[in-house]
């Protein structure tokens, strides 16, 4: 088994994502603060949940960021902080293709 940190100092391309359907989507919030303690920090593990997994699936040219033209999926968290810990307690809003679905 290959280490994150190893592979973020190899420049492997890191994505945050799931493919297991029967667990709670928001269990999956637990590896963005992993991903940002086994080296990517806090921006880095964030970046992985979005824009680079985005790139990586081929889907940045219509989502990963909050840009023009791109969809309104975003998730607003209370406070300031970049921190990644207890994200599921930190959601105060969830919106799909601009819809608040939460």
């Amino acid at each position: 088994m290959i280490r994150p940190c190893l592979a973020i100092r190899a420049g492997v391309p890191i994505a945050m994502g799931s493919d297991n359907p029967v667990r709670p989507h928001t269990e999956v919030l637990r590896e963005i603060e992993h991903l940002s303690r086994v080296g990517l920090g806090p921006a880095g593990a964030f970046r992985a949940a979005t824009h680079d997994a985005a790139r990586l699936l081929g889907l940045a040219d219509d989502r990963g960021e909050i840009a023009v033209g791109k969809r309104a999926d975003l998730v607003l968290l209370a406070g300031t902080t970049p921190d990644p810990t207890a994200l599921d307690r930190r959601i105060r809003g969830v919106w799909r293709n601009g819809t608040r679905i939460r």
